[in-house]
C-alpha cells in the first residue's frame, strides 16, 4: 500500500501538510536581511551558511491577520529551493495511507497549490505543492531579490577583507 509522509503545520488554525521530502530542515526564527523593496509577503533573508534563503510568511501571502512572531516562530525550509515558509506552529510529522489521500484535480485551487486533502484527527489537512505555492511572478521577484542581496553580500564582504 502506498504512503505519503508529510509534515503537519497549521497556519491560522488551519492545518496544511508538507510532503517530507521537500523539507529541508525546520529551524526558528532568526535575524533576517531586510531589503527595503521587499514584497509584502516577504518577511526577509535568512543567511545560512553564506546561503540567502527567502523567509516567505504564509499569513500575508494567504492575506490572513498577522501574527506576532516570536524567538520560536518556525520556519521551514525548503529542499533544492531557497525558500522558507514561516508558519504559526509545526504539529506533527505523519505517515498517512493512501486510502485516506484524496488527490485534488488540477484547477481546483488557485494555482494548484493544494494537491491533496486528508483527515487525521478529526482535521482536514491541505497537502500543499511546494512548488505552485507562489505564482511564478512572485517566485521571479524573489529571486531577483535574492541575487541582488547576494551580490551586495559579496561586495561588503570584499570591502571588509
Amino acid at each position: 500500500m502506498d504512503t505519503h509522509h508529510l509534515l503537519i503545520f497549521e497556519t491560522d488554525n488551519q492545518f496544511y501538510g508538507l510532503p517530507l521530502h521537500t523539507i529541508r530542515e525546520v529551524v526558528h526564527t532568526a535575524e533576517l536581511v531586510c531589503p527595503p523593496d521587499r514584497p509584502q509577503f516577504l518577511q526577509g533573508f535568512l543567511n545560512m551558511s553564506g546561503q540567502l534563503i527567502a523567509v516567505v510568511d504564509l499569513r500575508i501571502l494567504w492575506n490572513l491577520p498577522t501574527q506576532e512572531q516570536t524567538l520560536y516562530t518556525p520556519l521551514v525550509v525548503l529542499a533544492g529551493q531557497h525558500c522558507a515558509f514561516k508558519v504559526d506552529r509545526i504539529d506533527n510529522v505523519v505517515t498517512i495511507s493512501q486510502d485516506v489521500y484524496q488527490t485534488l484535480h488540477k484547477n481546483q485551487t488557485l494555482n494548484n497549490c493544494v494537491e491533496a486533502t486528508c483527515r487525521i484527527s478529526n482535521n482536514t489537512v491541505y497537502v500543499l505543492n511546494v512548488d505552485q505555492i507562489l505564482l511564478v511572478e512572485e517566485q521571479t521577484r524573489l529571486t531577483d531579490l535574492q541575487q541582488k542581496m547576494e551580490k551586495r553580500l559579496r561586495q561588503l564582504e570584499a570591502q571588509s577583507s
